[in-house]
């Protein structure tokens, strides 16, 4: 039995080193904690599931409301498309009316008449063309019938 009281230190440090050893527990602090107030740490464990619990029914309603300010966004960035899309579109109409028209050409009845006398002089010189080649078969035919 030890006598003196650095003894009872010396034999106190040695079983904490033994107990240590076989992680059983972690330090002298925890260990006393642990040993004084066993009632305390349910008690620390029901708060803490309801601080998480708290904590993440608060990280839930700020996902639905980043959810919801995601939709929104959506909408409004939809919304924004159209519009672009409408302004574009008005944009490319106005362009098109301020454009100038072309104007139709006024034919002179005098050309007119030219470019008829050119269309009948070619198709008469046709008709004349297609006569002489048929003549010119016929003649050939009646060659080879001779000869």
């Amino acid at each position: 039995k030890p006598d003196t009281v650095s003894q009872k230190k010396k034999i106190v440090q040695e079983e904490l080193a033994l107990l240590k050893s076989k992680n059983k527990i972690p330090s002298r602090k925890n260990n006393q904690r642990n040993i004084s107030s066993r009632d305390q740490k349910s008690q620390h464990s029901t708060y803490n599931l309801q601080a998480m619990d708290k904590q993440g029914r608060k990280e839930l309603g700020e996902i639905k409301e980043n959810q919801k300010d995601f939709l929104k966004n959506r909408e409004i960035r939809k919304e924004n498309e159209q519009l672009q899309k409408q302004k574009a579109t008005e944009f490319i109409r106005k362009l098109r009316k301020s454009r100038p028209k072309p104007k139709p050409k006024k034919i002179d009845e005098e050309y007119m008449h030219k470019i008829e006398a050119q269309m009948e002089e070619r198709r008469i010189r046709e008709e004349e063309e297609k006569e002489a080649k048929r003549q010119q078969i016929k003649a050939r035919s009646r060659y080879s019938k001779i000869t």
